[in-house]
């Protein structure tokens, strides 16, 4: 469910409740550790790409969580974010809540579920919900001291019908969500060692980094090689294969936070922001051209360039003038 933007910006310095579901290999999702990892080492990230039904699951939450309070009476304090204040995931665990009910240790999770995922749903009013929200859930219980989680659920099927779980606290289950999770993160986010097959950032996450405009940095003979395999893939792979995204990848990640690259043979490897004008407005614009202007979408993009080094001046002396005695 959505998060603010604040929320957000916090995240590369903890371990959430949805990032527990996938260190412990229990979410539903594409999203890998190496993922995670990547999301806790990169200075600034992208929104991920996300299925259709989470973005239909951001746009329910607001009706869900009136449809709680409907239903069991309370009140809630909607957006809460809590560190763990106890125990080994002290300072490192956070949650992010939906709600937190007023005057009780309780908290609200939101899901929306397709209908394909609405199955691993039980019946209404009943614990019976999917592994990977029974993990979330224990987390942001971990963090919050709350006893009790409600899982309030807008299940698709031949229409979309509202059910309402509740969790109780595990005591086991949280030991072992905290115990795995901060081994995973002494191994790999305090070491800086990526998990096995991650050794390199996802292309998303490299082009998110923020770079120091005009920013140079001189580029080792490492580096030159792979711009001349990914030279030669590209003249090969018509389609852009995996290998290709491969080159890319490493020659993006040479340049850290810089725009350009110098190679060792003075060519230049450069990824700078580009500007394209989405909204087409040709026609618009000859009937309408102040509403034109306020319509028009800019976005900036980076591109992979390698350029050929500039030819050096050649100094030539000038000729001496030898006069004739006369």
């Amino acid at each position: 469910m959505p998060i603010t933007s604040k929320q957000r910006q916090k995240r590369p310095a903890y371990l959430g409740s949805s990032d527990l579901a996938v260190i412990l290999n229990v979410s539903p999702y594409k999203i890998t550790p190496g993922d995670i990892y990547w999301s806790k080492k990169t200075p600034t990230m992208p929104e991920s790409e996300k299925p259709n039904y989470m973005s239909v699951g951001s746009y329910l939450e607001e009706a869900l969580l009136h449809f709680f309070c409907d239903e069991t009476g309370n009140k809630i304090t909607r957006n809460q974010f809590r560190v763990a204040f106890s125990g080994r995931g002290k300072g490192i665990f956070a949650a992010n809540c939906d709600a937190i009910v007023q005057d009780k240790p309780e908290i609200v999770e939101a899901k929306y579920a397709n209908a394909e995922y609405a199955q691993q749903y039980g019946e209404d009013g009943s614990d019976q919900a999917p592994v990977h929200v029974v993990v979330q859930v224990q987390q942001q219980m971990y963090c919050t001291g709350a006893v009790r989680a409600w899982v309030v659920a807008a299940l698709a099927g031949f229409g979309l019908t509202m059910r309402l779980y509740c969790v109780h606290r595990d005591e086991s289950l949280i030991k072992t969500i905290v115990d795995k999770g901060m081994d995973w993160w002494v191994k790999h986010v305090v070491a800086g060692v990526p998990p096995e097959g991650a050794e390199s950032p996802p292309i998303d996450f490299l082009s998110s980094i923020e770079r120091k405009p005009g920013s140079v940095i001189e580029l080792t003979a490492e580096a030159q090689a792979i711009a001349e395999e990914f030279e030669k893939a590209k003249a090969e792979e018509k389609d852009w294969g995996e290998k290709v995204t491969g080159f890319r990848t490493k020659l993006i990640q040479n340049l850290g936070e810089a725009e350009i690259g110098r190679f060792t043979d003075g060519r230049t490897l450069e990824f700078q922001a580009r500007t394209t004008t989405r909204f087409d407005k040709t026609m618009f614009t000859a009937d309408q051209p102040e509403l034109a202007a306020q319509y028009t979408k800019e976005s900036s993009y980076r591109a992979l360039i390698i350029k050929k080094a500039r030819a050096k001046a050649v100094e030539v002396e000038a000729p001496t003038v030898v006069q004739k005695a006369g």
